[in-house]
């Protein structure tokens, strides 16, 4: 018997007794599986005899393959076995739904949680980065009403980064001829400032009178 390797194209002589019985395949019909010598791939030989002097076409056995999947999951019959592949789906379907539904009303009644939680992830997750804010824009003025010496001070914190930067606050010193006279601590209404952000803050605070040579003097606490 002469065989030809469809891949490589290698002939071969074999005798047919060397063959062993041929192996019934639902798809290939009867032959052999045969290996190439010359480029190790494997390709299927028809024995063309055996499928002509045979009547009955191959078919797979279906319920062969259905009792031996249902042996795999410890199954009994066949019928136990569709019932219990549709459990599975359903409770697999209820299980999904269910976790979607508590998502949704986690998600819709923790919204404010949820923001703040990943403000203060993000944070955290800054705050090993070297950032700092700025001021921009400072200016102060001094007034005396009704013999009450008052100072306003304006200006604008800027976030220049790409992170979030939390406010600690701002310390303010007043200075006459270059000695500190007083001071204290200003509390912005923005507790964050995210990246770009221009956040105005505007204080005043009563003073014991209008110094000489005053200087004024904000940082970033």
């Amino acid at each position: 018997m002469r065989v030809t390797c469809p891949y490589c194209n290698c002939h071969y002589d074999i005798r047919p007794e060397i063959l062993k019985t041929p192996i019934g395949n639902p798809k290939l019909g009867y032959g052999w599986w045969l290996r190439c010598y010359k480029c190790q791939k494997k390709f299927w030989l028809s024995n063309t005899k055996v499928m002509q002097l045979t009547a009955t076409p191959i078919k797979a056995n279906r319920k062969k393959q259905i009792k031996n999947v249902a042996n795999k999951f410890g199954l009994r019959s066949n019928t136990k076995f569709k019932f219990t592949l549709k459990k599975k789906r359903i409770n697999k379907f209820y299980i999904i739904s269910s976790v979607i539904v508590v998502l949704s009303t986690i998600g819709y009644f923790s919204k404010d949680l949820l923001q703040n939680l990943i403000i203060n992830r993000i944070s955290n997750i800054t705050q090993s980065t070297v950032t700092s804010l700025q001021l921009s824009n400072i200016s102060y003025r001094l007034e005396t009403v009704d013999n009450v010496n008052k100072i306003y001070i304006t200006g604008f914190i800027l976030n220049n980064t790409s992170t979030i930067i939390p406010i600690n606050g701002l310390k303010v010193v007043i200075y006459s001829n270059g000695k500190e006279m007083t001071s204290w601590q200003i509390d912005p209404e923005a507790k964050n400032a995210i990246p770009g952000d221009k956040i105005y803050f505007a204080n005043e605070k009563v003073i014991d009178k209008i110094y000489p040579n005053i200087q004024v003097g904000v940082s970033i606490l």
